[in-house]
């Protein structure tokens, strides 16, 4: 029914914003060619492109390089991930400044949850776990979102974890902030807007504060939670203190828009070209076409 749906709505309003909207402006890119991308569960940006990744819905990970040209993003490059572990469940990733990503794998069963450091060649060059003192608590739901900013040595990876894990107090998330130069890991709490909610996508804007994707797991048109907020991370973690989190967006103001654009809602991608710029990119499942969301305000 939902493939049905979806491009209806598109045939009856198209891929644009409604008049009447002074707050936000979306535009929704279609892929060219037409693609499924499977599961797209990552989006990362620099100067010249937008990178995404799938989950393990697809059996060969890769990292799309796409292009934006009016209103479609094509896809220039495919670079297939090259490495030792098997596999891989990829649920984020982030370009580094100068060359390379980080992206990370969310654990299932007896995989661990994993930050890849991966080269510009799509090497795998690095895993790095958990210390076995945050592991032990783990739960359902691991890695799922990677933001990266500075060069080394003062070069700094924060990644989301989706939902709390049993060490975490109620109505809280972790984010982890790791330091490469270090090897060294930070854990902050993120206070959550209601329980059953969690964390999807991260991103640095240009001012250093650090955006962050907070969603049910709900379609769109039901949807109660898909904002998302800004942190300013501390030097060093405070143990027990959440972190003080501001709204910048609450997508399902623009409810309306969004459907128009034919997605379901199940953000996972998030990628900040400006303050008050990003992109977003759905997790379609594999049953629609891939778009990316442009917002502007």
């Amino acid at each position: 029914m939902r493939g049905l749906l979806l491009p209806l709505l598109l045939a009856l309003a198209g891929c644009a914003t409604p008049p009447g909207s002074r707050d936000l402006t979306v535009l929704c890119h279609t892929v060219d060619p037409p693609v499924q991308w499977g599961a797209v569960s990552g989006l990362s940006m620099d100067r010249h492109h937008l990178y995404a990744v799938h989950d393990h819905n697809r059996p060969n990970p890769e990292i799309l390089v796409l292009r934006l040209t009016s209103g479609e993003a094509s896809i220039v490059r495919r670079l297939p991930l090259l490495d030792q572990a098997g596999y891989l469940d990829l649920e984020g990733i982030s370009r580094r400044e100068g060359s390379g990503f980080w992206a990370v794998s969310e654990g299932r069963g007896r995989q661990e949850n994993r930050l890849l450091r991966i080269d510009a060649d799509g090497v795998v060059a690095e895993q790095v776990r958990l210390p076995h003192s945050v592991r032990i608590h783990r739960r359902k739901g691991g890695f799922e979102g990677v933001a990266a900013r500075g060069r080394d040595p003062n070069e700094e990876v924060v990644v989301a974890f989706q939902h709390p894990w049993k060490d975490d107090p109620p109505g809280t998330v972790k984010l982890g902030r790791y330091w490469p130069m270090e090897k060294r890991w930070e854990l902050f709490r993120y206070p959550l807007d209601d329980p059953r909610s969690g964390l999807s996508a991260l991103a640095f804007l240009p001012d250093g504060r650090l955006a962050v994707l907070e969603r049910d797991n709900k379609p769109l048109f039901r949807a109660k939670i898909k904002r998302i907020y800004v942190v300013e991370l501390p030097h060093d973690a405070l143990p027990g203190k959440p972190l003080e989190k501001r709204l910048l967006l609450d997508l399902l103001q623009w409810r309306g828009h969004l459907l128009q654009c034919g997605t379901n809602g199940k953000f996972e991608g998030l990628a900040a070209a400006g303050p008050r710029h990003l992109f977003l990119v759905a997790d379609d499942d594999g049953d629609a076409s891939a778009r990316i969301l442009e917002l502007t305000w």
